[in-house]
């Protein structure tokens, strides 16, 4: 495994991790809530999205090809655009709510792997 496969794996778990992590804080009336990426509305889980976008991500950069690792980076990319999305929603809920902890550590796991593989891609096998 070379150091830009590390990276990206670096990447995927700094993602992961941020699925679990407090994506948005509410102080209600006196009370403080936090949500995390499994505490999605209507008991959706948001988190295992990134999750597996993440772990795919991971399996694409482990096989250092130069299609895997194009596969890499299309998901990294959709990870950082979907948190994107995430963390505008974050912002448009008004006076009373903080951003998390996880989703900025997801979007960092999302460039990590991005940068990863694209240092990876000078490096990776071509095809037949």
């Amino acid at each position: 495994m070379n150091k830009n496969t590390m990276i990206a794996l670096v990447g995927v778990v700094l993602a992961a991790i941020g699925c679990w992590l407090p994506w948005v804080k509410m102080d209600l009336m006196g009370s403080s809530m936090s949500f995390n990426g499994f505490q999605g509305e209507m008991s959706g889980n948001p988190g295992a999205v990134v999750l597996v976008l993440a772990v795919l991500a991971g399996v694409f950069s482990f096989m250092n090809k130069r299609w895997s690792l194009i596969a890499s980076i299309v998901l990294a990319l959709l990870i950082i655009g979907w948190d994107a999305k995430q963390l505008k929603d974050g912002h448009d809920l008004g006076e009373g709510v903080n951003i998390g902890m996880g989703l900025y550590l997801i979007m960092v796991g999302g460039l990590v792997i991005a940068a990863g593989n694209f240092m990876g891609m000078r490096g990776a096998k071509k095809p037949a």
